[in-house]
């Protein structure tokens, strides 16, 4: 009789991305999304904007 299999551990993912903010302009909504993700998957703080926003808006998401 085998010996049940053991459940190997669950490790940890490390957030290299943790404590970092990004602002991501673009005009390819899909493409951006994707980035976007991708990013989020490493624990960074995701900002999106699509192309030809004023730059108002860009110094003011700096600020938050």
């Amino acid at each position: 009789m085998n010996p049940a299999p053991r459940a190997r551990p669950v490790q940890k993912r490390s957030q290299p991305g943790a404590g970092r903010k990004l602002l991501l302009v673009d005009n390819d909504d899909c493409f951006i999304h994707t980035l976007s993700n991708y990013a989020r998957q490493t624990g960074a703080e995701v900002v999106t904007y699509r192309a030809g926003i004023p730059h108002e808006l860009i110094q003011k998401s700096r600020r938050i």
